[in-house]
C-alpha cells in the first residue's frame, strides 16, 4: 500500500501529537508494573519525563522521553512502519492510539528525522530523510550504552515549503509558540510531567505545562465511565 503525506492538513500540529502520544505511550510503559503480555515488572520510576523542544531558526521539533526505550526490532519494524506500532509493555487497557497510520505525517511530512533510543544497553539511532524513510533505505545504527540508560529522543525537521498538485510552492506552518498546538493544550492526566523549550537566535523558554501531575485534578470532578472492554477513568469541570 503507498501512503502519502496529506499536505492540506497541518502537518506540524498533528508530528507533535503524534510523537507527544507515543512518548506519553513509553513513559506510561515505564510506571507500569505489569506489560503487554500481563507479567509483572519493575516500573522504572513513580512519575516519568517528556519534554517538547521547538527551534524556531530551524524550524525543528524534539520530544524526548525517559520511558524505557526501543530496541533496534522496534525501531524498524514498529516504529517506521505505517500501521505497525509497538504497545509491548503496556496492558491493552492503558494503551493509547490507534493502528499507526497517523504517522505518515512526521515520517513522510518532515525534511529529516532523528531518532536517538536507548533500551537494554543498546542506544539506537536513525538519522535520515523523508525519501529515504520512504524508500526503506535508512540506515540503523546500534552502539553499546550504560544498563542504566533508557529513554527516547525524536527530532524532525518541518520544510519551510511543499510543491502542490499544480506545481506551485505552498508555505508549511511553523510556530515554536506551544499555545497554538492543540495537543498541548488539552489535559494529559497521567503519572508525567511535561516541559516545553522554545529555543531561538534570542532567547530560550521553559514552561511546565498544567498536564499529567501539574494536572489541577481538585477543579474537575472524577468519572468512571464502563465500556464493553473496560472501565475508563475521566473528568469534566
Amino acid at each position: 500500500e503507498i501512503y502519502q503525506c496529506d499536505w492540506s492538513s497541518d502537518v506540524c500540529s498533528s508530528d507533535l501529537k503524534e510523537l507527544l502520544q507515543n512518548a506519553f505511550d513509553a513513559v506510561k510503559g515505564a510506571v507500569s508494573d505489569v506489560n503487554g503480555a500481563g507479567e509483572k515488572v519493575k516500573p522504572l520510576y513513580k512519575s516519568g519525563e517528556i519534554t517538547v523542544q521547538f527551534n524556531d531558526d530551524d524550524r525543528t521539533i524534539t520530544i524526548t522521553d525517559n520511558g524505557r526505550g526501543m530496541t533496534p526490532d522496534i525501531v524498524r519494524k514498529a516504529f517506521f512502519t505505517v500501521a505497525k506500532s509497538d504497545k509491548s509493555d503496556l496492558p491493552v487497557h492503558k494503551r493509547s492510539g490507534g493502528k499507526g497510520v497517523a504517522k505518515v505525517g512526521f515520517m513522510l511530512g518532515s525534511e529529516w528525522i532523528k531518532v536517538d533510543t536507548v533500551r537494554d544497553g543498546v542506544r539506537t539511532r536513525v538519522d535520515a530523510t523523508s525519501d529515504q524513510i520512504s524508500g526503506g533505505t535508512f540506515q540503523i545504527v546500534k552502539t553499546p550504552a550504560p544498563k542504566s540508560e533508557h529513554g527516547t529522543s525524536v527530532t524532525v525537521r518541518i520544510p519551510e515549503y511543499y510543491i502542490d498538485e499544480n506545481g506551485d510552492e505552498k508555505k508549511v506552518f511553523f510556530s515554536g509558540n506551544s499555545g497554538l498546538y492543540p495537543a498541548l493544550n488539552r489535559p494529559l492526566i497521567g503519572p508525567v510531567e511535561v516541559k516545553v523549550i522554545r529555543k531561538s537566535s534570542w532567547a530560550d523558554e521553559v514552561n511546565s505545562m498544567p498536564v499529567g501531575v501539574n494536572f489541577p485534578a481538585d477543579k474537575y470532578t472524577p468519572l468512571k465511565v464502563s465500556f464493553s472492554w473496560g472501565d475508563r477513568k475521566s473528568t469534566r469541570l
